[in-house]
């Protein structure tokens, strides 16, 4: 029987609520080139001679608020998602990890290595593609697999926003609540310059789908 895993990627977090975290995470985040798609030098001087210096007390200040008594939300919630998912795949292990901060996705792939799989499932957890997300994930994973000595058979799951059982997950926790009672639902995604989106979706096409009651 094959070795089977799963790895779940989100974006990331710092491991704790302090400056020196948080100046840490800022920049391995914003110096990834696929973050901030401009010249590497433009980059350098734009994030670490004025971003960082200016943005990470307001940051670590606001990471504050969010922190819980168990740390990072989306540390937490990652970790959660992993332990359920490994109590309901009786035949694969499920792997989280962060593209930046904690924790490592470069220390959860030589956890991965070291087990020596035979067949790899990698999960970006963003609905849609972007290349400041998906993008900069595959391209760091597949980067690290080249010093590896064997490799498993890998998939990349790269989207998934029309995908079914995703659409219906979110029509469920909205049918949770008495929508009748509310003028609207709102949606909040995480913007990207358009220039990004250009890349990809130059068209700017947008799905959309209803979630009433009716809804089988």
């Amino acid at each position: 029987m094959n070795k089977k895993a799963i790895l779940l990627v989100n974006l990331g977090s710092p491991l704790s609520a302090t400056k020196k975290d948080v100046k840490k995470f800022l920049s391995e985040f914003l110096n990834d080139k696929e973050v901030i798609d401009i010249p590497w030098l433009f980059r350098k001087i734009l994030v670490n001679g004025i971003i960082i210096p200016f943005r990470t007390s307001h940051s670590t200040s606001l990471y504050k608020k969010l922190w819980t008594k168990k740390g990072s939300p989306l540390i937490v919630y990652s970790q959660n998602l992993k332990e359920k998912l490994n109590n309901k795949l009786s035949d694969t292990d499920v792997y989280s990890a962060m593209r930046y901060g904690f924790p490592s996705l470069r220390n959860t792939l030589d956890s991965i290595r070291d087990n020596d799989y035979d067949d790899l499932v990698i999960l970006p957890v963003f609905p849609q593609y972007a290349t400041s997300t998906t993008k900069s994930v595959v391209d760091f994973i597949e980067a690290e697999m080249t010093k590896w000595n064997k490799r498993p058979k890998v998939k990349f799951i790269k989207q998934f926003y029309n995908k079914p059982a995703f659409i219906n997950a979110v029509c469920s926790k909205i049918r949770e609540h008495s929508i009748e009672d509310y003028d609207h639902i709102l949606f909040s995604y995480h913007a990207l310059p358009n220039r990004q989106l250009n890349k990809i979706h130059p068209k700017h096409s947008i799905s959309a789908c209803s979630c009433s009651k009716e809804m089988p």
